[in-house]
Order: structure tokens, then sequence, then C-alpha cells
């Protein structure tokens, strides 16, 4: 097999805004994926700490592109995108640290079925803990979540997509900001007819809330930006359905 086609070239997307605290990290974890064939890019979104400094001191292999302001989650990941070259993009928070195999088991698992838009893995909490943190709402014993499985939605801490979905979804909704634009992303993927899937052997941790908003704002956001997901995608009285579950 052609190594370009074996190995596609993939982009990997860091977000940040303040994440000093996780940067080095989350970095030196992606430094480390066995994956052959990636470039990586650093987004700031306007960050106020040194965490951009640190990213340009002890990280050269970057490629470092400053936003003049903080665009949020999805316009800080469209950025990216824009600049991306990769044949596949990975997504990633930079409150997180990367398995290894990361990045060749969601790449692996992607190859398999052209129909796949997106998919992400095994979510664990940042500091090791045998403790999951995405479920799905399939089940609280998380065990249908040990096989390779379609669902909703992927997790946006860290996820892959296929480039040429772009072309036929667009990117992220930036007028979301921050908060269930990866769900509103994947929905329309779906109704477009591609998958998402759950890769179990692809593991990430993730320090939840560590790069959040504060809270108050972070309650707004999810409340409006649900809404705003089931109207654009299902329609008004797709609303009506919904509300008792908001």
């Amino acid at each position: 097999m052609n190594e370009s086609k074996k190995f596609p070239l993939v982009s990997i997307i860091v977000l940040n805004y303040n994440g000093s605290e996780f940067l080095e990290e989350c970095l030196s974890s992606i430094m480390k994926q066995k994956y052959p064939n990636s470039e990586i890019l650093f987004i700031d979104n306007a960050s106020t700490d040194k965490s951009l400094y640190i990213a340009e001191k002890k990280f050269p292999e970057l490629r470092i592109i400053k936003n003049s302001n903080n665009l949020g989650f999805a316009g800080g990941m469209n950025t990216g995108m824009r600049h991306a070259r990769g044949d596949m993009m990975a997504l990633v928070n930079i409150d997180t640290r990367l398995h290894p195999d990361w990045l060749g088991e969601l790449v692996r698992a992607a190859q398999k079925d052209p129909l796949v838009g997106a998919c992400s893995g095994k979510e664990y909490d940042y500091y090791g803990k045998e403790e999951r943190v995405n479920y799905y709402g399939i089940d609280k014993n998380f065990t249908r979540l040990d096989k390779l499985q379609e669902v909703s939605t992927v997790y946006g801490s860290a996820f892959l997509v296929n480039r040429r979905i772009i072309d036929i979804v667009g990117m992220l909704d930036e007028k979301f900001f921050m908060y269930f634009d990866e769900v509103d992303w994947c929905w329309r993927m779906r109704l477009a007819g591609f998958k998402c899937i759950h890769v179990p052997t692809a593991i990430v941790y993730h320090k939840v809330g560590g790069s959040a908003a504060p809270q108050a704002f972070k309650i707004y956001l999810n409340m409006k930006n649900q809404i705003r997901s089931i109207l654009k995608n299902c329609g008004t009285i797709a609303l009506f359905l919904y509300l008792s579950l908001i």
C-alpha cells in the first residue's frame, strides 16, 4: 500500500486559551504519538498567561497561529482547520493527555469505513484514575463502550475528522462559541449520511472543565446552544419534544 494512503497526513490542531497549567503535558503527549505522519498546529485564542511563551520556547516544532481575540472553541478550531494541510484533522483541547496510540487507533478506525465523518476514543479522568468520563448515556457501567460502535456524537475534548466532510457540512458553527458545537457538527454529519464512531482503543485523559468558561456563562451557553442545535437540525416541532429533557 502507498505510504500516503496507509498513513495519511493528519493535522493535529491544539486549541489554547490561558492553558499554561496543562500545556506541557498535553503537547508532550502529542509529541509521543506513534503515528508517523502528522503536523501540529497550536492555535492561541489571545491568551494572557504564559502559555504562548512556553509553547514558543519549549516546542519549536509547532506551527503557531495567534488569534487577536478569543474566538471560542468553534472559532479557534476553525482557524486551525483553515491552515491545516492534512487529509484528516485531530482537534485537541489543551486540558487533555493522549495515550501514544491514540491517533493511530483513530486513523485506522476511520480508514475502515469511508462513511466515517468523525471519531473519538475512550475518555478517562485526566489524572489517570480508572474513571470514565464519556459514556454517551449508554449505560452507567460503561460495558458497551468496550467495543467499536456508532454513536450520536463524538466528545469535543479530542477527536478526529475527515477533511472531506467540510465541503459537505461546513466547519464548526462559530455562533455557538463553545459547548454543544461538536454535537451540532456531528448532527449535521449524520444528516448528510456520515457516521460518528466510538473507538475504545483510543485512550485520552481529560481534566473536565480545565479550560472551561466561568460557571454562569457555561450554563448559559449550554442551554442556548442545545436549543439552537435542535432548531437548526430538527425544526421547531422537535424543540417542544426535547424541552422536557433539557
